[in-house]
């Protein structure tokens, strides 16, 4: 049984240093409206952001590999991410696309696959998963389809195989499994059937063959 369940801080280690770094460290040429500070790391990457003067903390902040390619952004302000947040392949290409409200993901985030297409999208209310998910094989065919409800999947959740058919299709409360649970082979025979309690199997589940013969009962105990 496959839960997939996704968060936007795919760059974590470059939105902290981007909190420190502001606060902190500075260098490099300023305005009357901004000032630019930058910073080098050890392994060639690079940090810049370019901040309002006389307002705490806000303004764009960039960070480029050690070749000098843009592999993330973010927008601050008064010390909190606050606005678009995008990061990147190594190539350049788009990689995700989110959105923070007073530092939390707040809104639509999308994800992508190095080829462009989309790998899921879902959406944040203060920083918690809320309403419908579908994510994707690489091939752009449909992988899951999921709900949240304040961060916690709820009801229905299906997994497909690639070639549209469905691979699992399970019960979700409170972000626990809880119900019945059905498992089907490739060519669309029931493979397994069980229940759930609160993350638990319970109850006898039931294994079949391709051709949809019984091969074991099992009586779950714990």
């Amino acid at each position: 049984m496959k839960n997939i369940n996704f968060t936007v801080f795919a760059l974590f280690s470059f939105l902290v240093l981007s909190s420190l770094f502001i606060g902190c460290v500075g260098e490099g040429e300023s305005n009357s409206n901004f000032k630019e500070l930058s910073y080098k790391y050890e392994n060639g990457d690079r940090l810049e952001c370019l901040l309002l003067k006389g307002k705490a903390k806000t303004g764009t902040c960039r960070y480029f590999n050690e070749e000098g390619v843009l592999v993330g952004e973010t927008e601050w302000e008064n010390g909190k991410q606050n606005g678009r947040y995008k990061e990147y392949y190594d190539d350049g290409n788009i990689k995700e696309e989110s959105n923070f409200y007073n530092g939390m993901p707040h809104g639509m985030s999308t994800h992508y696959y190095p080829n462009g297409k989309i790998k899921y999208s879902v959406n944040f209310v203060h920083g918690l998963q809320e309403d419908s998910m579908i994510s994707y094989y690489e091939s752009g065919k449909v992988f899951q389809k999921s709900y949240y409800h304040k961060g916690q999947i709820e009801g229905l959740l299906i997994n497909y195989y690639e070639n549209g058919s469905v691979q699992e299709r399970s019960s979700w409360h409170s972000g626990k499994a809880n119900g019945k649970f059905v498992k089907y082979h490739l060519n669309g025979q029931l493979k397994i059937e069980g229940e759930f309690t609160e993350d638990i199997e319970t109850g006898v589940w039931l294994y079949y063959d391709e051709q949809g013969t019984l091969l074991r009962k099992v009586a779950k105990t714990h």
